[in-house]
């Protein structure tokens, strides 16, 4: 076997192993769109503001969360990031890079770095940046 093959080979293999990991999931996400009601973008962003994220924050919270679903699931504030959506943990920290430049909040340091709790649903995703976005502005009013 010449170099090409194996590329070939390595090739397919990787584009069936994605093939299979997307019809998976989208499979699954049909099925949870059966089961439960969906959650418009505006009652998505006012469960996020409730835990005191501001509305342009949640607003960008529900567009980048979209990525993640397929056209039969909506984004809904109480699905668990690493549950069936499987987001990566730096793809999680990238989300809160994006909603912490609109905060206004001051960026983190290596001295008092930003540590991203496990397990987290895009509501309590919402109460942390909110949580810690008020802390480090020194208490200025970033909730509504």
């Amino acid at each position: 076997m010449n170099g090409y093959a194996v590329f070939g080979a390595c090739l397919f293999l990787f584009a069936a192993v994605t093939l299979a990991f997307n019809w998976r999931l989208s499979v699954t996400q049909k099925r949870i769109a059966e089961k439960r009601p969906s959650v418009s973008e505006q009652e998505f962003v006012e469960a996020l503001v409730l835990e005191g994220l501001l509305e342009p924050c949640a607003a960008k919270l529900h567009e980048l969360a979209k990525d993640y679903y397929f056209r039969a699931l909506a984004p809904h504030p109480d699905d668990f990031l690493d549950g069936f959506l499987k987001i990566d943990p730096e793809d999680v920290e990238d989300i809160v890079e994006e909603l912490w430049q609109l905060t206004g909040a001051p960026r983190p340091t290596p001295e008092s770095p930003l540590n991203i709790p496990g397990r987290l649903s895009w509501r309590s995703l919402a109460r942390f940046v909110a949580q810690q976005s008020l802390l480090r502005s020194g208490g200025s009013r970033l909730y509504n």
